[in-house]
């Protein structure tokens, strides 16, 4: 491939410096002449490298947006998780205070009072497993 042809336009002088020969001030201008159509086909391809850039930038803009929205929801599920646990828990100690008056009066069976504390350790462990 060769480079497009261009025109260039220039010009030097030394009278605004007043310094002729020495110091020149000088401009120019360069123009780039483009043949065959090659202009329109490299702005339309530039165009569809820039819809492209930003269709990724949409899609990654949506995907970070579902992403902090998804993380903040099992945040909040994990805090009210958290919470009915230690209702939970708090409900199983009251039991277990009842049960315990019941069994010492000898209106319930121990066993009773063994299996209630099994699942209030079992809620425990669940509320450090959520906590953590």
């Amino acid at each position: 491939m060769r480079p497009a042809p261009s025109v260039q336009i220039g010009g030097a002088t030394g009278s605004p410096l007043g310094s002729p020969g020495r110091e020149e001030y000088s401009a120019g201008y360069t123009q780039p002449v483009e043949l065959g159509g090659k202009r329109g086909k490299r702005v339309e391809a530039a165009e569809q490298w820039v819809a492209q850039a930003e269709a990724e930038l949409a899609e990654r803009t949506l995907g970070l947006a579902t992403e902090v929205k998804q993380q903040y929801a099992e945040a909040v599920t994990e805090r009210e998780k958290l919470a009915s646990l230690e209702k939970v828990i708090e409900a199983y100690r009251g039991s277990a205070g009842l049960l315990e008056a019941r069994v010492k009066e000898g209106d319930a069976a121990a066993l009773d009072l063994q299996l209630l504390r099994v699942e209030a350790s079992r809620a425990e462990a669940q509320r450090s497993e959520a906590a953590g």
